[in-house]
């Protein structure tokens, strides 16, 4: 759902390494998936599809049951959809003054309805759905991290580096 934490959650999945296109029109998403599929330097890719292509999301439902039938042994297709309760999102929207994509003069509830309509097929096939109403950017990443990294992005997600230097004589000058 827009205003449900998309950009967070594409930040992170960047974070973790995953090769990441946003905002992609919902007619472009196979042609995608067949290149990614086929990219043997891509190993995890995130793709956000955009609400605001709605004509085309008539057979994205279809389209996304399709390619996770047809799964290649090499990748795993998850479905992950943010959702809120339009109360937080209608907050969301007034703290940012920004207008829902598919609101046009009507509001943002009305934005939502028609949003909640177009996305209703996508929610039913998703096998990850994370309900961010009660969570802010940083609680989002953690589950982000959590659901979607690697035992390899825990263990080097925090790392420190010490370094120790002295210029009790001045700074070393070189000749070159």
């Amino acid at each position: 759902m827009s205003g449900a934490g998309k950009t967070v959650a594409m930040k992170a999945f960047e974070d973790l390494g995953y090769f990441t296109a946003q905002n992609l029109p919902a007619n472009l998403l196979p042609q995608v998936w067949q290149m990614i599929s086929n990219e043997p330097n891509i190993e995890r890719a995130a793709i956000m599809i955009d609400t605001r292509s709605r004509q085309f999301f008539e057979d994205l439902g279809e389209e996304l049951f399709e390619m996770s039938q047809d799964n290649h042994d090499d990748y795993n297709l998850r479905v992950l959809f943010l959702d809120a309760d339009d109360k937080e999102l209608v907050a969301r929207y007034k703290e940012t003054r920004r207008q829902h994509p598919l609101a046009g003069d009507k509001g943002t509830l009305a934005g939502l309805e028609v949003e909640r309509k177009l996305m209703a097929d996508v929610r039913n096939i998703a096998t990850d759905v994370i309900d961010t109403s009660q969570l802010d950017a940083k609680g989002l990443r953690q589950v982000i991290v959590t659901k979607f990294g690697s035992e390899r992005d825990h263990q080097t997600a925090f790392s420190v580096q010490v370094m120790s230097f002295g210029l009790n004589m001045g700074y070393q000058l070189t000749q070159t």
